[in-house]
């Protein structure tokens, strides 16, 4: 992108004026091309950028450019307030790519798993599970990924960052665009205890029994 003045030169710092700049592209094909460029900035995921707008059609009209500007922070304000509201839930939820890939995770996800928000960008899906509950993940993901329609959850052993294992319950759903996967993972440690004691406490139970019914028979 080149511009065409001085007054488009300016259009590159965060500082400039609210107008559309006379900007020119070279497009795919080598050619180049007059647009308006427009730059501004917007909040992004906690942080500031900048947007650059090109417009092929002239711009005359500086409230539909606004409306334009407007409309971006909307939907960066709705970004947050779900993203807001998904840090609120006590499940880990992840958002993955068809391929397994963390693109992002919760507090709660970062909590269970031991690691920061920055650190699950290097990871998949299938490395925070342990060996023996690996390979039906990635066959789960698989088949949700290729649209095999709705599976219910299934157990499965988590690794964490420590090296310790975790028991979760892990259910997984595709994202309306289809693109991108949600997998929400809840943390059954205290169930599974509880589970292990209701256990133990019948076999004592029966066991009492068969002791009681001997000695009667003794008798």
């Amino acid at each position: 992108i080149e511009t065409k003045d001085e007054a488009g030169a300016q259009a590159a710092s965060p500082a400039a004026g609210h107008g559309s700049k006379p900007l020119t592209i070279t497009t795919i094909n080598g050619n180049q091309r007059a647009v308006q460029g427009r730059l501004f900035s917007v909040a992004w995921n906690g942080d500031n950028a900048l947007v650059l707008m090109i417009n092929t059609q002239p711009v005359n009209d500086e409230a539909q450019v606004r409306a334009t500007e407007a409309s971006l922070r909307r939907l960066e304000a709705e970004n947050q307030e779900i993203k807001s509201i998904l840090d609120t839930a006590t499940d880990g939820v992840l958002v993955l790519d068809r391929a397994g890939r963390v693109l992002s995770a919760n507090h709660s996800a970062q909590a269970l798993f031991g690691y920061e928000a920055a650190d699950f960008a290097e990871l998949s899906l299938g490395e925070l599970f342990a060996a023996e509950s690996r390979r039906g993940v990635l066959d789960y993901l698989d088949r949700i990924a290729r649209g095999s329609g709705l599976e219910a959850g299934r157990e499965a052993i988590g690794r964490v960052r420590q090296g310790g294992l975790v028991p979760l319950y892990l259910t997984i759903g595709r994202v309306e665009d289809g693109e991108k996967l949600c997998a929400v993972i809840r943390d059954v440690t205290a169930w599974k205890r509880s589970e292990e004691e209701l256990i133990t406490a019948r076999q004592q139970a029966e066991r009492n029994s068969a002791a009681k019914a001997e000695f009667l028979a003794k008798i």
